[in-house]
Order: structure tokens, then C-alpha cells, then sequence
């Protein structure tokens, strides 16, 4: 159980860290085509950390509510996996505009 605890602590800490930077990369870029795209990319990590974190609790919860956690976590890191992949589509629109691609 200790592990369990250790590894849920870590990845609450760099779940955060994610978050803060993919929210201050968002907040840094200046051009309004490329900003639409790291701002979808912001909320699939925060999705993606939300899954990873469920899907923890639910090993640390115990057998009891440990599939639904778990099932509850998969569909959230599914969501942002598609997030990812519709973000980088946009990002590839994006940059055929500057003339890459």
C-alpha cells in the first residue's frame, strides 16, 4: 500500500505540473489561430492528468470501487487522447497558413 500511496502522491504533483505548464504555454503565445489550439491542448492534458488520477484512486481505493474508478479513468484519458489528436489537426491547419507543411 505504501507504493500505491507514493506513486498517487507523484502524480498528483506532476498532474499539477502539467497543468500549470500547458496553461502557461497557452497563455504565452500571441498569434489567435495557433492560441485556439494550445488552448484545446490545455484541457486534453487536464483530462488526460484527471483520468491518470482516477484511475489511481481507484487501485487505492480497493477492490470495492476499484473498476469503476478505473472504467471512469479509461473514458477520461480516451476523451483526451481524442483531444490530442484533434488539437494536433488543428495545429497542422494552423501552420499550412505560415506556409510549413
Amino acid at each position: 500500500m505504501v507504493g500505491i500511496n507514493l506513486i498517487f502522491i507523484e502524480l498528483l504533483i506532476l498532474g499539477a505540473v502539467f497543468v500549470i505548464l500547458s496553461i502557461i504555454e497557452y497563455y504565452s503565445v500571441s498569434i489567435k489561430t495557433i492560441k485556439k489550439t494550445f488552448k484545446s491542448k490545455a484541457i486534453a492534458v487536464s483530462f488526460f492528468v484527471l483520468g491518470f488520477i482516477i484511475h489511481t484512486l481507484g487501485d487505492f481505493l480497493g477492490e470495492n470501487m476499484e473498476l469503476l474508478f478505473e472504467t471512469a479513468g479509461h473514458i477520461l484519458i480516451m476523451i483526451g487522447a481524442i483531444m490530442l489528436i484533434i488539437q494536433t489537426i488543428n495545429l497542422m491547419r494552423a501552420a499550412e497558413e505560415f506556409g510549413y507543411g
